[in-house]
């Protein structure tokens, strides 16, 4: 990316924590420094992206349709950095109010992914309290949500609060401009980076576009983030960078 230095923030690295990947692991003109990626074979596409830009900090996600341990064959076996939870609607609201004892195979000890959750459309607001006693269970595991994908009229602001427990934490999907866009007004973005700072902390905020690998010279995501004026300049390099590369590195 574009070096950009303001004061003493080196604002020249990008770690984006939502790519979808491509037939073919061409690289764009411009791309992040990192990135995990999601999608069909994410862990062949980090693997070439590894040879291709060794210097880059590539990881991938890999969905899982129930809890299951990692000695279970239904678990990835390649290693992902986030276990995509993609259980149905109903069967994930039955599964939140299921005993710790439940999510144990998954959630407990001290994992070496992350789990990504998918909060039932209508139902976000009956699922945060049974969402914080998980994660406050399994308090060594992280969880990631994505409370602004479904766009401006969702309940994401019981989302954004979610993040008041230390081990969950919010990314960008939705509001970044590109084909994930689901805040297409300025002024509601600005609003929203406003919130999440005031509220649990842009430490909880990682950076995620939501764009295809092919297509990621579409949009310039660095320059995007220095232009949200609710952020100061240490607050956009957490965002754009150190936050994530904390949990990926």
């Amino acid at each position: 990316m574009v070096l950009q230095r303001i004061g003493r923030y080196d604002l020249s690295q990008l770690f984006d924590a939502h790519i979808k990947t491509s037939p073919i692991a061409i690289s764009p003109v411009a791309h992040p420094d990192g990135a995990v990626f999601f999608g069909s074979g994410a862990a062949e596409f980090q693997t070439s992206l590894r040879n291709e830009i060794p210097v880059g900090i590539w990881r991938h996600a890999a969905e899982l349709n129930c809890v299951a341990a990692p000695d279970d064959p239904r678990f990835p076996k390649s290693g992902p950095a986030v276990i995509d939870l993609t259980v149905i609607d109903l069967e994930f609201q039955k599964l939140l109010a299921a005993p710790a004892h439940a999510w144990f195979p998954l959630a407990g000890g001290a994992p070496p992914h992350a789990l990504r959750l998918h909060l039932p459309p209508n139902g976000e607001g009956g699922a945060i309290p049974l969402l914080k006693k998980l994660v406050r269970n399994f308090p060594h595991t992280v969880f990631i949500v994505d409370p602004f994908w479904r766009g401006v009229t969702s309940q994401w602001v019981p989302l954004v609060r979610l993040a008041e427990c230390d081990n969950i934490f919010l990314t960008t999907l939705g509001l970044a401009p590109g084909e994930g866009c689901s805040w297409p007004e300025h002024a509601t973005v600005e609003g929203a980076f406003h919130f999440v700072s005031g509220e649990v902390g842009t430490g909880k905020l990682i950076f995620a576009s939501g764009s295809t690998w092919t297509d990621y010279s579409a949009v310039d995501y660095l320059k995007w983030i220095t232009g949200i004026s609710s952020l100061d300049p240490a607050q956009q390099e957490m965002v754009a960078w150190s936050n994530a590369t904390r949990l990926f590195r």
